[in-house]
């Protein structure tokens, strides 16, 4: 029994006196970097302590502490980062050197506290600058882009998307598998939707069109990905849910668009072009509802062509998308322009605030105010009522018979299928553009609160203890001074009184 104890307390030691030289992979000025630390097991205990000679963001000290957490090295572990470091994607390579106690195998990923890998920006850079240092990586994959760049790089990539999905072999660590599960296609609804939306239906055949006139790019898992999306949705389109269909294919177009375009490395400013000249066909002055929905896109493409960008791989191919949905929403104002001025009742604003009132009890009491600032917008504008409707609410008060709005069918057929596919009725809202500026605010609210409840990690700051060392110098040499001063005087009193 003895014995056994000693060699517990020996193994306990050998694993808690351990350095570490790891290279973690980052982004700086809009280039990989890596960014060196020193990680240092010592002794017994559960404490994370970080050594900082620049700044820590919060980001990383909370992806440091889940990890380390979650591993649960059972020692007292030091980390020395000489960098400024900001963002929670060392997450997931700290939590491989708390665990596996490896530096061999090279990650990028967040961390959060039930072990979820979540995926990071800049993967292309920092998979590049990391491939100096490692030979297998390990990554969290969010969209078909992310999942590109791991194929169109030479280098041993594996996938994870949770803690329970790494293995050790060799001194490495591994994915478990080699694929992803990024490629979700669209559910089919239960039944034909009930409301018309066949004004919609051209439009989809124009996406459809311009979608599968997109050359293919020669990576069979996505090439193959995009002609299932297809058939998929022209199966939701003649169920009659053509907004729906139209909704997945621009988006699906956007993409494929971005990534044909990035793959034979062409100028974004050929479809920037291509919108502008869209743009200076049209000229919206009705105020009908197909009118304020031409008008709503004509300025999204506007806007869309507005944005910045940096020198990052994954913004080359945000600036292809972001420029293809410009064109694509142009061309979708053109098919909806009616030029027609009606002349709008207020019983369109009160039917509104009718449908209103009914969701009002379904509200839970955080979603009252978000809700009364909705109800303002509406109500105080008929027109925008006519546009928005009542689609703002957890559950959607059914659709009035009395009330013939081709916008109000239109999304009330969406309703119909997220609430067939098991979806969440307030994804109206996002799915169809529809005050999500207003919504937005929660946001705002959510980021100050995670600031505000980050964790805290036991620091030492050594750049504020060499500032304090500075100081406390600049005193004592004060103080030597004065005493110098004082002795020096005494000694000229002296000789004068002498």
């Amino acid at each position: 029994m003895v014995y056994i104890i000693l060699l517990f307390i020996f193994l306990s030691f050998s694993t808690c006196n351990l350095n570490i030289d790891i290279n973690f992979l980052a982004i700086s000025l809009d280039r990989g970097s890596l960014v060196p630390a020193y990680i240092k097991f010592e002794g017994v205990g559960d404490k994370l302590f970080l050594r900082v000679l620049k700044i820590t963001g919060t980001d990383t000290q909370r992806s440091f502490l889940d990890a380390y957490t979650l591993a649960n090295p059972g020692c007292n572990v030091y980390v020395d980062i000489d960098s400024d470091v900001e963002g929670g994607s060392g997450g997931l390579l700290f939590y491989i050197l708390m665990k596996y106690r490896t530096n061999r195998t090279g990650a990028t990923g967040g961390i959060d506290s039930q072990g979820n890998i979540i995926p990071i920006s800049g993967l292309y850079e920092k998979i590049l600058v990391g491939s100096k240092k490692f030979d297998n990586f390990v990554v969290p994959v969010g969209s078909i882009y992310q999942y590109y760049v791991t194929k169109v790089l030479p280098y041993n990539i594996t996938y994870v998307s949770n803690i329970d999905d790494l293995i050790y072999i060799d001194g490495r660590v591994y994915g478990k598998s080699l694929e992803t599960s990024i490629f979700r296609l669209p559910r089919l609804p239960n039944s034909e939707s009930k409301y018309n939306n066949s004004i919609i239906k051209p439009i989809y055949n124009e996406l459809r069109e311009f979608f599968t006139n997109i050359p293919k790019i020669g990576i069979h898992e996505i090439d193959n990905y995009y002609d299932e999306l297809v058939n998929i949705t022209d199966k939701i389109a003649n169920m009659g849910y053509y907004y729906t269909a139209a909704n997945f294919l621009f988006l699906a177009s956007a993409e494929k668009n971005a990534l044909y375009h990035l793959h034979t490395n062409q100028s974004p400013s050929r479809i920037k072009d291509q919108a502008k000249r869209c743009l200076d066909q049209i000229s919206i002055r009705g105020n009908s509802e197909n009118d304020i929905a031409a008008l709503t896109r004509y300025q999204w493409a506007k806007q869309a062509l507005d944005r910045s960008y940096n020198n990052l791989h994954e913004q080359r191919f945000q600036q292809y998308y972001d420029y293809t949905q410009s064109y694509l929403w142009c061309r979708l104002a053109i098919s909806l322009y009616e030029d027609q001025l009606v002349e709008y009742s207020s019983d369109i604003a009160n039917l509104t605030l009718d449908w209103l009132i009914l969701g009002f009890e379904n509200l839970g009491d955080r979603d009252i105010d978000r809700y009364k600032i909705a109800l303002y917008y509406i109500v105080s504008n008929p027109v925008l009522a006519a546009y928005n409707l009542a689609f703002v609410v957890r559950k959607d008060p059914s659709l009035k018979d009395t009330y013939r709005s081709t916008w109000a069918n239109i999304y009330a057929s969406q309703a119909q299928y997220l609430r067939e596919t098991g979806g969440d009725s307030t994804e109206v809202v996002y799915l169809a553009n529809n005050l999500e500026t207003i919504f937005g605010e929660g946001d705002i609210v959510y980021k100050l609160k995670s600031y505000f409840d980050r964790p805290k990690i036991n620091s030492y700051d050594l750049l504020k203890l060499k500032n304090l060392a500075i100081v406390l110098l600049l005193l004592l040499g004060l103080y030597m001074l004065v005493k110098l001063t004082d002795f020096l005087l005494r000694i000229l009193l002296i000789i004068i009184i002498v």
